[in-house]
Parts: C-alpha cells; structure tokens; sequence
C-alpha cells in the first residue's frame, strides 16, 4: 500500500502550496505508517494499491459557504472534511467490513479542506510558523477522515487529541523549524 497526497491550492497566490509541497513525501510516509497500524486497512489486503487523501487550501469565503451548505454554520473555519467511508477506525471495524474486491487501483479516503486565512491567523495566536498550522490542520482533518470526531463525546476527544498529538509530534520530529 502507498499513501498519497493530491494538494489543491485554489487561491491565485501559491505560496501555501509551496509550504507543503516539499513536506508531502514525508507526511504521506508518516500517514501511511499510521494507517497501516491504526485502521481497518491492516486487515485488508490492498497489495499494491494506492490510498489518496484530496486536500484543499482555500480562503474563507469558499470555506464560509461550504459550512453553511454542509454544517449550517454561517462562518469559516479551519479545517472541513469530507470521508467516503462512515468510518475506518480500527476500533469500529465489526461495524464496517471493507472487501478490498470492492477498490480499484486506488483508494479514495476523502478531502480534508483548509482555509488559509484562519490557518495564518491560527499560526500566530499559537506562535507556530504558518506551515506548522497547516500541518497540524492536516492531522486534524486527516483524522476526522478516518472516523475520529472529537464533537462525538469527551471520551472520544481525548482518543483523538491523543491521535493529534501523536501525529504532529512525528512530524515535527522530520521538520524542525526549516
């Protein structure tokens, strides 16, 4: 199985493709590492295919509207996401059996959508560099794909802050403030 990233970028200044862009090879390694341990896909044998994550940056009036459309809050945000599967937690894998007959070549997981003026605006409250923000919303986004919803409970948002911080900690460890 390999992991990857398809980076979307729809606003005219690229720059916050380019502070992702040479973090990608890296972050689909760490992403993949941890779908192989933590998720559904251990049990099924995807052999040789490929498991894609679409993500989004975008500003805050796109992500304004979609919330309103999908969660009917009329504001932007940082992070929205969009599985194709109910759910791909290794915890909830009696409910939702996947038959690796039922993939093609590749394997959609869904889209994580950015906004990159909340990021930028998140980055200096936090005092964390922007990609560092973006990053750490990737995590976030890449989680809730998955099934994780830290609005479910408590409980279920400390197993998914818990997951969070596993992930930007790794990552962290491979970009050290370049």
């Amino acid at each position: 199985m390999k992991f990857k990233i398809i980076l979307f970028d729809t606003g005219i200044k690229k720059e916050s493709c380019k502070a992702l862009e040479k973090c990608l090879p890296e972050v689909q390694l760490i992403f993949g590492q941890f779908l192989k341990k933590s998720t559904q896909f251990s049990k099924v044998k995807l052999g040789s295919r490929e498991v894609i994550l679409n993500l989004t940056l975008c500003g805050k009036t796109k992500i304004q509207r979609i919330n309103r459309e999908f969660r009917k809050k009329d504001k932007p945000t940082d992070v929205l996401t969009f599985p194709l599967f109910a759910s791909l937690r290794s915890d909830e894998i009696k409910k939702f059996k996947l038959d690796p007959m039922m993939f093609g070549p590749e394997v959609l997981l869904g889209d994580v959508l950015i906004c990159k003026e909340v990021a930028k605006r998140q980055a200096l409250e936090f005092d964390i560099s922007y990609r560092d923000e973006l990053l750490h919303l990737l995590c976030h986004g890449f989680l809730h794909v998955l099934g994780y919803d830290h609005e479910r409970s408590a409980k279920e948002e400390i197993i998914m802050q818990q997951l969070e911080d596993m992930l930007v900690a790794e990552l962290s460890k491979k970009f050290k403030r370049k």
